[in-house]
């Protein structure tokens, strides 16, 4: 019984240091799949866009994400979302996005709070590297 009472003890120890340097390990200043971005955060490595309502108004608080593309052109695989900032600004890379591979072929998916996908125009087509000047993406 005392073996197993050190076994418990050793294994919750472990438990303990496991989670606690898991919890150092993160680094919540990049943001999170959620997080806003702004054009004063204008990073290298980021694909930028400026999402904007039909009036021309910035679309604050939609959902921007990209998705891959298959060889026919139609939407693969989309990846995690960030918030519209309140400029219309939208920085995506794998800094802001778990899980985002970097330069590639990819489309815009857009949706409001309640996931429905909107339809927009942009002013050209996403670049298959990032880009410096943002893309302007107009919501129908």
């Amino acid at each position: 019984m005392k073996i197993f009472k050190k076994l418990a003890t050793l294994a919750l120890a472990l438990t303990l240091c496991a989670g606690i340097g898991a919890f150092a390990a993160c680094d919540n200043t990049s943001g999170s799949s959620n997080s806003t971005s702004s054009s004063s955060n204008v990073e290298t490595g980021a694909y930028l866009f400026k999402v904007l309502k039909a009036d021309g108004s910035a679309a604050t608080g939609y959902l921007f994400g990209l998705c891959s593309l298959k060889d026919d052109g139609s939407k693969n695989l989309c990846y995690g979302t960030v918030t519209v900032d309140e400029t219309g600004m939208v920085s995506y890379s794998a800094d802001n996005v778990m899980g985002f591979p970097g330069e590639g072929k990819y489309a815009p998916q857009i949706t409001d709070a309640d996931f429905n996908e909107i339809a927009y125009e942009m002013s050209s087509p996403v670049p298959t590297s990032y880009n410096t000047e943002p893309i302007v993406i107009t919501l129908k």
